[in-house]
């Protein structure tokens, strides 16, 4: 006899699957099928639409916005934190070759 505590004994983990699932013989695919969600939303609640649209507009609005001094430019992104300029002079100085 078996304590409270302990699983029962004489069965095995197969034994223990509900009824209800398709078993297939050994060798075969399992006959189980997924159905497909036809009403897939593949947007994030988290962020509205809107809040998302403008964020790539403010980007693509401003990437060719440089900041120029002293005749070097200067990307604007976070204006005045990155130190070294983005000019031809600058890349080709960075060039390894």
């Amino acid at each position: 006899m078996s304590s409270a505590g302990s699983p029962p004994t004489g069965l095995s983990p197969r034994s223990r699957r509900s009824s209800s699932m398709d078993q297939s013989p050994p060798g075969q695919p399992p006959t189980n099928t997924i159905e497909v969600d036809s009403d897939l939303n593949d947007t994030d609640s988290a962020y509205p639409e809107s809040e998302a649209a403008t964020d790539g507009m403010s980007l693509r609005s401003s990437i060719l916005n440089y900041k120029w001094e002293n005749s070097r430019r200067y990307h604007a992104y976070k204006d005045g934190s990155y130190w070294a300029p983005n000019d031809e002079q600058q890349q080709d100085a960075e060039d390894l070759m």
